[in-house]
């Protein structure tokens, strides 16, 4: 995409005062995706910045790493041989804070906070989010979802619904955080049956990322009445129009089969490829805009990475998240039931069973100017478990391991655009994989000259002979395939 004279501006910044709350990265799904996606998230920061101060709220009954994690506030001590700070506090009283915030009130909030399976088990979570937001700049919460707190698996059949000593069912609405206190009346609802269904409650974790502050809408703001007829109705329509719901490419409970908040199957993606390209070409169509990647590229993008089965993939440069949605749309779309013929398996030197296997599929997105246009898009397509969020310069960042194709559209100079190619092709692109660079054709002079940066690096690759290539001219900015030896 064209240079930018002007930095994309990041999500608004913190103030302390009056913080604008933003609830972004909203999954449901089986819980150790999410955990393994933070973790991977923390060890980047890490990686990249030592300093990198991260509390867990409530956590010591099951600790991330303790190697992520600079502090702990519980009652509970953390488990003996961690070297972390303890703040010792109840967490669900203002006094319990007392400790912490005097920390935060010398050193500065913290850069992350973790509140994992904590929110559902105490008398005031409202407290612990509006504190959350004094303690950190941005952080991450997880509780069940409402698949698992409505569902009977805690007792003989029929059983209770969802964890008996939880006191709350949370849910996301019109992009805020809710919580529904567990009322009795609940266990007779038949209505809530459809929320229960094995597959649906697979999907057991309900996790977010939040920035700046977080904000709990409590149902009817905490006055339950004043009827019985109204609390019902605030239950059966909260629960059931909420952003996971509307995500649904079918309403639960039809005959078509349950659906997850991306529009599949839980923990598949089995859907028709006709239904899957109508919605991602018209998804795609609509992310098309000045400043940003052509379509043609975008389309490229996703067969590319459908084509070589990509498992790993690195996108330097996200913008608006256009070429984010693409690749990890590809990625997705891989995890759909192979139905290769099996007269294709030809080839000798490939082991179609490590081929064809479910992997866990991963877009490392780097970009020092996150916008949360690209954040709400991901999301909102349910394609958060496949991305790791780096908000740094390329040059800032080091990745460990081999991609399979590579996107570098980040820095446009061509000091920039060459330093990138030269710093992850020879250290991150496996032998036999791809990389790609846009903007072939722009930055025109007086005299129709094309002074594109990329063109001169492109040229530069091309001449030297080392990698296979194809310039893809699109009628547009156009882009270059280049492909690394095998051998």
């Amino acid at each position: 995409m064209p240079t930018r004279s002007t930095p994309v501006p990041a999500a608004p910044a913190a103030d302390p005062e009056t913080p604008t709350a933003l609830l972004t990265n909203v999954q449901c799904a089986p819980a150790p995706a999410a955990r393994a996606q933070l973790i991977d998230f923390l060890r980047f920061q890490k990686r990249n910045d030592p300093g990198y101060r991260v509390i867990d709220v409530g956590g010591a009954a099951g600790p991330f790493p303790a190697e992520l994690v600079s502090a702990v506030l519980d009652v509970q001590a953390p488990p003996a041989g961690n070297r972390q700070e303890w703040y010792r506090g109840n967490i669900d009283e203002p006094q319990g804070w007392r400790e912490v915030e005097a920390a935060v009130a010398e050193r500065g909030r913290f850069d992350f906070a973790i509140c994992s399976h904590t929110l559902e088990d105490i008398c005031s979570p409202a407290l612990v989010c509006e504190k959350l937001g004094r303690v950190a700049r941005m952080g991450y919460i997880a509780v069940p979802s409402k698949y698992k707190e409505l569902s009977r698996f805690e007792a003989p059949p029929p059983g209770y619904r969802g964890y008996i000593h939880h006191r709350w069912i949370f849910t996301v609405r019109d992009g805020r955080l809710w919580g529904f206190p567990k009322l009795s009346f609940l266990e007779q609802d038949p209505y809530f049956d459809r929320f229960a269904a094995p597959d649906l409650a697979r999907n057991d974790q309900l996790s977010a990322w939040w920035k700046n502050a977080l904000e709990l809408q409590l149902v009817n703001d905490g006055y339950l009445g004043p009827s019985p007829a109204h609390v019902v109705g605030y239950y059966r329509n909260g629960l059931s129009e909420d952003d996971l719901d509307r995500r649904a490419a079918h309403p639960i409970g039809a005959q078509t089969g349950a659906r997850n908040p991306s529009g599949e199957a839980p923990g598949s993606g089995r859907h028709s490829a006709e239904g899957f390209f109508g919605r991602h070409l018209s998804v795609m169509e609509k992310c098309v805009q000045a400043g940003g990647s052509e379509l043609g590229l975008g389309i490229s993008l996703f067969s590319l990475a459908v084509s070589i089965h990509a498992q790993r993939v690195i996108e330097i440069g996200r913008f608006k998240g256009f070429s984010t949605f693409c690749l990890a749309s590809a990625l997705r779309y891989l995890d759909r039931d192979p139905s290769t013929p099996a007269a294709h398996r030809q080839r000798p030197d490939v082991d179609y069973a490590e081929f064809e296997a479910p992997k866990r599929r991963v877009l490392i997105s780097i970009d020092p100017c996150p916008t949360q246009d690209a954040y709400d898009l991901i999301a909102h397509e349910g394609l958060t478990p496949y991305l790791i969020w780096v908000n740094q310069g390329s040059q800032a960042v080091c990745v460990d391991g081999l991609a399979d194709l590579i996107f570098i559209d980040g820095d446009h100079t061509y000091e920039g655009c060459k330093r990138d190619v030269e710093a992850y092709v020879p250290r991150n692109l496996r032998p036999g994989g791809y990389f790609v660079l846009h903007d072939y054709f722009g930055w025109y002079d007086d005299r129709g000259r094309n002074g594109s940066p990329i063109k001169a690096v492109i040229d530069e690759l091309a001449a030297g002979g080392r990698y296979e290539h194809l310039l893809v001219d699109t009628g547009y900015m156009s882009f270059a395939v280049f492909r690394k030896p095998a051998a």
